[in-house]
């Protein structure tokens, strides 16, 4: 069975964004430290549909920043990176939970009961927010509602 940082690996673009392939959480782990790059961000807006907004609210980067980011081709710093993979490790979490894209989509943009009425976009903000988002995505996956 596939990692979750082979699964991250894949939602990040993969080969054509790393060059090289990742085969371990060890690999995925020397990856971020040394700057994701930047190329992602552009993968994660089209492949779920995030707007800028969302995702420099969700990764905490000004707009400013992220749409410059987004430009450039260069790596991130470790702390960006680390963020972004923090959000990719959740959405991919959230769609093997939630079942399909779409419907992964319209949960994390509806406000949720389990999350204080909060949409998990928005909870995710932080961390304490994402570890409670991690949570209801748990009790999704073992047959609770969230």
């Amino acid at each position: 069975m596939p990692s979750l940082a082979n699964h991250v690996y894949e939602q990040l673009g993969g080969i054509a964004s790393f060059g090289h392939e990742i085969g371990s959480e060890a690999e995925m782990e020397s990856a971020v430290r040394g700057g994701l790059p930047t190329s992602v961000l552009k993968q994660i807006e089209i492949d779920w549909k995030l707007t800028i907004i969302e995702l420099s609210r969700t990764l905490a980067i000004p707009r400013i920043n992220l749409m410059q980011m987004m430009r450039c081709s260069r790596r991130m710093t470790s702390a960006d990176s680390d963020r972004v993979y923090r959000l990719v490790e959740v959405l991919t979490l959230a769609e093997e939970s939630v079942g399909d894209r779409w419907r992964t989509l319209a949960w994390l943009r509806t406000p949720n009961p389990a999350l204080g009425l909060v949409t998990p976009l928005r909870a995710m903000e932080t961390e304490s927010g994402r570890m409670w988002v991690m949570q209801s995505l748990g009790a999704i996956a073992y047959g609770g509602v969230s």
